[in-house]
């Protein structure tokens, strides 16, 4: 993801855009440290890029890493057991 709006090459823009989503979702990052890492002026330019590329804001993406939803065998099956949620 270059810092100059639609430069580089779209493979090069999806392989940085790929580098800075596993940042993300590694643990602890900011927008901020990303934006300075990948060449950007600001937060508002790198996140644009990025939404860009991607789909999904970076925001949203570090938000699902801290906090993953729920599965099947995850923190509650314990309460459910076997049984399905009652309807």
């Amino acid at each position: 993801m270059p810092a100059v709006a639609g430069a580089g090459a779209p493979a090069e823009r999806a392989s940085e855009a790929q580098a800075a989503l596993a940042r993300l979702q590694q643990g602890p990052t900011t927008i901020r440290e990303l934006a300075t890492e990948f060449g950007y002026g600001s937060e508002a330019a790198f996140s644009h890029a990025f939404k860009r590329v991607t789909g999904v804001p970076p925001g949203a993406v570090r938000h699902r890493s801290e906090h993953p939803a729920p599965t099947a065998d995850g923190p509650v099956s314990h309460i459910l057991g076997d049984r399905p949620p009652a309807t």
